[in-house]
């Protein structure tokens, strides 16, 4: 059951903003937080304890608007819709409005920031949707926290049980270099499996609210995964696109080891724009059909170097046609 509790438009003073007179003068904000929750014990047995006292949600508006200043009301309504999550457990989804009431041009900007706990209850990390859809289609790729540790660690565990093959070292007609072996073969009980499902889900969820319109068919079908390691010293793989039977989004997942991947604007690797790669981290890359790009150039040339430790991924396409890797 989903009730909803809100406290309405508290005005608060803080000093937020990008000018200098705006971070040294106050300036009124108004703020309204709507929290998701079961409150059907709360009403049977009249008792403030089995809901969230409203009181306690002004006290947290407060504590973040008088508190640390920022430049955007968006950081500010994200700061307390993380904290009222934080704070109770019983919340499953809340909605944080912030109004500036006064600005240079006169104008009220408003911000309402949307938080749940879909990305938790997938055992995976949050990320901001815009901001991923935007480096897509400027960058052509990004870097987000996906895994958290103990779940890394587990899967680092269940990696290295596998067996894995040796790859050619030069492949396409672009005569790609590389020094990997990979394991393509899961069982249906694996954790990979569910990683799958996991990423597949967090993703639809989140990136499919910015625009449907921005994927081609079946988006985040992921049909085509693979571990891939990568030993000390091996020059990882030169630069090089996925090709057009890889569409929407190409995402790989580092379980553990270093190397540096970077998107670059040539074969030769020039301008690289490095990817921050801590393990436990997902790269996201754009494929064809995201925004309607249909050439093979639109892919993001990228490469990996400097391995200098074990590094094993978990890589995750969607193939034109079917692709079937799982065992009963």
């Amino acid at each position: 059951m989903n009730d909803t509790l809100t406290a309405s438009e508290m005005l608060l003073t803080g000093k937020h903003g990008r000018t200098g007179e705006e971070l040294f003068r106050p300036q009124d904000f108004k703020v309204t937080i709507e929290v998701t929750l079961d409150c059907r014990k709360a009403i049977e047995h009249d008792d403030l304890s089995r809901t969230v006292d409203y009181c306690d949600l002004e006290r947290v508006a407060r504590s973040v608007v008088e508190g640390e200043s920022c430049a955007l009301i968006e950081t500010l309504a994200g700061r307390i819709a993380d904290m009222v999550l934080h704070n109770h457990r019983e919340v499953s989804l809340v909605r944080v409005t912030v109004t500036k009431l006064q600005t240079p041009s006169g104008a009220q900007p408003t911000f309402i920031c949307t938080r749940d706990r879909v990305a938790e209850s997938l055992g995976l990390y949050d990320f901001d949707p815009g901001k991923v859809v935007h480096n897509l289609a400027t960058v052509g790729g990004i870097s987000i926290p996906l895994l958290p540790e103990r779940r890394r660690e587990e899967l680092v565990v269940e990696a290295r049980t596998h067996r894995y093959v040796d790859q050619p070292k030069e492949v396409g007609r672009h005569k790609v270099h590389e020094e990997v072996s990979s394991s393509e073969v899961f069982t249906e009980d694996s954790p990979f499996h569910r990683l799958r499902q996991n990423v597949q889900a967090l993703l639809s969820q989140r990136l499919l609210q910015q625009q449907q319109s921005y994927w081609g068919p079946n988006p985040f079908s992921f049909n085509d995964v693979v571990l891939q390691k990568f030993l000390p010293g091996s020059i990882g793989v030169t630069p090089h696109r996925e090709g057009r039977s890889k569409i929407n989004l190409f995402c790989v997942i580092i379980l553990c080891g270093d190397g540096k991947t970077a998107i670059c604007s040539n074969r030769k690797g020039d301008n690289p724009i490095f990817l921050d790669t801590t393990p436990g981290n997902a790269l996201l890359f754009r494929g064809l059909g995201f925004m309607g790009m249909g050439a093979e150039e639109d892919q993001p040339l990228h490469f990996l170097t400097d391995v200098t430790s074990e590094r094993i991924t978990f890589c995750l396409r969607q193939r034109v046609g079917e692709k079937t890797q799982w065992k009963k």
